[in-house]
């Protein structure tokens, strides 16, 4: 008997759906993931320029909104994160102590 891999077992139509999705979540990702490094930039170029950190996104030219798709919270006056939802309970952090972005799952 021969095995056949899960490609071969899928419907044509579902495995497009599924390649469309799978295109889909990667794409709004990578644009998240521009997007916060652009906002780091910011934050970083605000805090050279002033010598202190923006107290919001607002202060470096950047609409807030409750729904995202970016968050950046001043931890103290030296360091803050800038964050992204990736889905149910997981979020990219880039975190100005590290200098990095990490995955955090709650």
């Amino acid at each position: 008997m021969q095995t056949q891999s899960l490609i071969e077992l899928m419907n044509p139509k579902c495995y497009w759906l599924f390649t469309l999705c799978f295109g889909l979540f990667f794409s709004c990702t990578d644009k998240k993931q521009q997007i916060g490094e652009e906002i780091v930039t910011k934050i970083e170029g605000y805090k050279s320029a002033k010598g202190y950190l923006p107290n919001n996104l607002k202060d470096i030219g950047i609409a807030e909104k409750e729904e995202g798709p970016i968050y950046y919270l001043k931890q103290n006056d030296s360091t803050y994160i800038v964050y992204y939802g990736l889905g149910l309970g997981e979020s990219m952090v880039y975190n100005s102590k590290t200098k990095s972005w990490e995955r955090d799952r709650q």
